[in-house]
């Protein structure tokens, strides 16, 4: 029995809806497949984001560091270039004293070269001078070291000098004047201790100090003293003397007035 058109019809239909429905549903498990895909992909540049991100973050942090270092290099090499101008300054101005100390130096010993000549030549004129006084005198020159007294008989000239003697030292230690030069005792002391100091000056030219205190006077016992000492109370008093200048002066000289 064939059946109607309207139920067939009606089957047509739903067989169409079916079939429809059918196409939806896979559309849409397409769909959802397509949107976990994206969803996934979409997790997967977050994290490539949030990586980046962080590498970012430290490539900043470092290129802070860098920046920092290359300030504070900076301001390194700007000291060092103001210790290098400085260190060059005071170095210039080192060299510049040394050489004014030089200078001072060369001058110094020029002016000491100088005044060594100008004892020298003082030293001459008073050996001259000495020489000359020993000559009118008839006795032999001071600076002698091998000199020795040559026995004399004159007992007559001896007791008149020690009649001199006793009455220099009976009226206080005052000089008594030579008859064959004309100068006193105390005269050709004096020109002795200049000749002394002279010498000493020129032993010791660098012997800075200051002037001895004066002498003690004529008549006390340190002088008398001091001469059978063979040394002069003006030299050996407050100040040190070369021994074989001084006491070697002296001693001819005591010598000298004693014959």
């Amino acid at each position: 029995m064939a059946p109607s058109a309207p139920r067939t019809r009606a089957a047509v239909a739903l067989r169409m809806k079916q079939i429809a429905l059918d196409n939806q549903s896979r559309t849409i498990r397409r769909l959802r497949a397509q949107l976990a895909t994206e969803r996934r992909g979409l997790a997967t540049m977050k994290n490539e984001l949030d990586d980046t991100q962080v590498a970012l973050e430290a490539s900043h942090k470092i290129i802070a560091g860098l920046t920092e270092t290359g300030l504070s290099m900076s301001k390194k090499i700007a000291k060092m270039k103001v210790k290098k101008q400085q260190a060059k300054a005071s170095h210039v101005e080192c060299h510049q004293k040394f050489q004014a100390r030089i200078h001072e130096a060369e001058d110094s010993m020029q002016a000491q070269h100088l005044i060594i000549e100008a004892l020298v030549e003082e030293k001459d004129s008073l050996l001259q001078t000495i020489q000359g006084l020993q000559e009118a005198n008839d006795a032999p020159a001071p600076f002698d070291d091998e000199w020795e007294e040559e026995p004399e008989e004159h007992p007559e000239e001896e007791e008149n000098m020690a009649g001199e003697r006793r009455s220099d030292r009976n009226n206080g230690g005052e000089g008594s004047s030579n008859p064959r030069t004309g100068l006193s005792r105390e005269d050709l002391m004096t020109i002795a201790t200049i000749v002394a100091t002279t010498l000493q000056g020129l032993v010791n030219p660098n012997h800075n100090q200051s002037p001895p205190p004066p002498p003690p006077p004529r008549g006390t016992k340190f002088y008398y003293e001091s001469l059978r000492k063979n040394k002069s109370p003006h030299l050996s008093y407050g100040r040190p003397t070369t021994p074989n200048v001084s006491q070697t002066w002296m001693k001819n000289i005591k010598r000298n007035f004693d014959s």
